[in-house]
């Protein structure tokens, strides 16, 4: 039978200690990436405004959470009605997904898209801080 013996460096096992508060580092990495997704997902709704209702809508959750599964999420999307009480998400979910009459306008998943690697470097960044604490 093999043996195994190895010692790990004192400062790379500081490191991974502080990695173990995984909870304070993903809600930081979202508190700080999600306006970066924000100002996209608004740049893209802009391009697609009638009224402006919708557009001036759009806000961040105030506070990322954690989910029962214990997955951490946030969310921007528009809140309230316009002047006609139309709900504003459901103004984007039609221009999301479209209609049988209306074609599909991805404002969500287009902003997702355009934002994906600045959201990534700012997790990472944020990683990379907590590591070097």
């Amino acid at each position: 039978m093999g043996k195994l013996d190895f010692t790990i460096d004192g400062d790379f096992a500081r490191k991974l200690e502080r990695l173990a508060d995984f909870d304070a580092i993903a809600e930081e990495a979202l508190t700080e990436a999600v306006p970066i997704l924000e100002t996209h997902v608004k740049i893209e709704t802009a391009k697609h405004k009638d009224t402006g209702d919708m557009l001036a809508s759009i806000r961040t959750q105030k506070k990322p959470k954690k989910s029962k599964s214990g997955n951490w999420y946030t969310a921007v999307l528009p809140t309230g009605e316009d002047a006609n009480g139309v709900r504003n998400m459901e103004k984007m979910a039609l221009l999301e997904y479209g209609t049988s009459k209306i074609p599909a306008r991805p404002i969500l998943s287009k902003a997702l898209n355009d934002a994906r690697e600045k959201i990534y470097a700012k997790i990472q960044e944020v990683v990379d801080k907590w590591v070097e604490k």
